[in-house]
C-alpha cells in the first residue's frame, strides 16, 4: 500500500479482507501491530552490550591520520554536548532514574582505527632513517673520509622529505603503501650512494680533482646503479 498513517490505530484497522455480510478481517485480528523500530538484520555488539556500527570510508587519495583525528574531535564533541544535555536535565530537576539511565544510554567508542597501522609504519620510516643516516656516517667515515660519509647520509632524508614534497603534487596519500615503498626505497638509495662514494673516493685517490672526480664516479657507476 502506498497509503499513509497518521496515528498507530490506522494501522491496527486496516481491512485486510471484507465480505457481503459486512463481516470485516483487519489486521490487529491477524498480527499484534505495536509501534516500534525494525528489526535489525545484524547485530552489532560492542563490550558485551548492543550496539550500533559505523564505518568511516575514506576516499581514495584521503589522509589517513587526518581522518582518524577529525573522527575522534566529532566524537570528543559528541560526548561533551551529551554532557551538556545531563547537565541540563539535571537542572531542569527531572527523576534522577531517568536521568542516571540516560547518561548511561548513550556511549561512542572507536573500536578499530586502521590509522594505527599508518603511524607504526610512520614510526618505522623514522626510525630506519635515522639508523640508516647514523650507520652509513659511521661505516663511511671509518673507511672513507668525512666529507663522502656526510653526502652519502644526507641522502636519506633529503629523499624522504623530497618524496613527501612531492606526494602532494601527484595526489599520493600517507598509507601502508606509500610508506611501505619509502622503506623499501630507503634501502635503494643507501646501496646506490655508498657504490658512488665509493667510485668518487677511489678516483680521488688517483690523484683527480675533486669536481672531476665526481663528475667521472657518477658518469662511470650511472648505468650499474
Amino acid at each position: 500500500t502506498i497509503a499513509e498513517y497518521d496515528n498507530l490505530l490506522d494501522v491496527k484497522n486496516v481491512i485486510v479482507r471484507s465480505n457481503y455480510e459486512g463481516f470485516n478481517v483487519m489486521l490487529q485480528n491477524l498480527a499484534n501491530v505495536y509501534e516500534g523500530f525494525a528489526e535489525p538484520q545484524v547485530y552489532y555488539r560492542g563490550n558485551g552490550k548492543t550496539a550500533i556500527g559505523m564505518v568511516v570510508i575514506m576516499q581514495e587519495n584521503a589522509d589517513s591520520l587526518t581522518i582518524s583525528k577529525n573522527v575522534r574531535k566529532c566524537i570528543t564533541d559528541f560526548k561533551r554536548n551529551i554532557a551538556l544535555s545531563n547537565n541540563d536535565n539535571k537542572n531542569s530537576g527531572e527523576n534522577k532514574t531517568k536521568i542516571k539511565n540516560a547518561e548511561l544510554a548513550i556511549d561512542v567508542q572507536v573500536i578499530y582505527d586502521y590509522s594505527i597501522i599508518t603511524k607504526t609504519m610512520l614510526n618505522i620510516v623514522v626510525d630506519n632513517g635515522l639508523f640508516g643516516f647514523i650507520l652509513v656516517v659511521l661505516v663511511l667515515f671509518l673507511f672513507l673520509d668525512v666529507k663522502t660519509a656526510f653526502w652519502c647520509a644526507f641522502g636519506i632524508p633529503f629523499s624522504i622529505l623530497g618524496g613527501l614534497v612531492l606526494f602532494k603534487q601527484f595526489g599520493v596519500s600517507l598509507n601502508i603503501v606509500s610508506l611501505a615503498a619509502i622503506v623499501l626505497v630507503l634501502g635503494i638509495i643507501v646501496d646506490d650512494a655508498i657504490v658512488i662514494s665509493e667510485k668518487i673516493f677511489s678516483n680521488k685517490q688517483k690523484g683527480i680533482d675533486s669536481f672531476e672526480a665526481t663528475i667521472g664516479g657518477v658518469k662511470e657507476m650511472f648505468l650499474p646503479v
